[in-house]
């Protein structure tokens, strides 16, 4: 998956916030390289509250802000802390929570971090993971259940075909794309089995 992602990312002009690389401080402990002796690798529309006051009225609240999943890729798994998923995720927007699914040792291929997303900014594709000690890391971005979005202007809410700021040329290449939507997880054969006993 991170491979793909990474050919997607190689054909597109990065915006400037996203040429800005996180930098790797010695605060940010990576697992040590001898717990990977015991370890495993495997390979196996929009919805917004904002808090209500007495005394406005339904147009006075912008509804700008969405909460989503973002998953980061391309991590190497000796940084696959909640610190650096912390890091990671601030840099992409407001964080509210991570889920870097350590637990029982099982880290997968990416990171999970829960934003606070402006609906007004464009989505951001990708992170600059730099390290002091390694080559820096481009970490492509995915977006779990994100709506509809411009491959245009990449802003959320309208299609590229609705767009009033993107010129319609045959055959155009856009920078933004549905690759940037989040596969949605398999579900298991016992969760369907389950579901459908009565």
């Amino acid at each position: 998956m991170a491979d793909s992602l990474l050919s997607k990312l190689g054909e597109l002009t990065f915006t400037a916030e996203e040429q800005d690389a996180v930098v790797v401080t010695p605060n940010v402990v990576a697992i040590p390289a001898e717990d990977f002796a015991c370890s495993l690798v495997d390979k196996k529309y929009w919805f917004a509250l904002e808090q209500a006051y007495a005394n406005r009225t339904i147009h006075d609240y912008s509804f700008q802000h969405m909460c989503i999943w973002v998953r980061i890729h391309n991590i190497p798994l000796s940084l696959m802390t909640a610190a650096l998923a912390r890091a990671l995720g601030a840099f992409v927007c407001k964080i509210i929570m991570t889920d870097t699914r350590l637990e029982d040792g099982n880290m997968g291929e990416f990171m999970r971090v829960r934003v606070s997303f402006d609906t007004s900014k464009p989505l951001c594709r990708c992170v600059i993971l730099s390290r002091p000690d390694a080559k820096a890391s481009l970490c492509p971005l995915q977006y779990e259940r994100l709506p509809l979005f411009c491959h245009g202007c990449s802003l959320i809410g309208h299609s590229v075909l609705a767009c009033p700021t993107t010129p319609k040329v045959e055959g155009q290449k856009f920078q933004y794309g549905a690759w940037l939507r989040a596969p949605l997880p398999k579900r298991s054969a016992s969760w369907t089995t389950l579901c459908c006993r009565r």
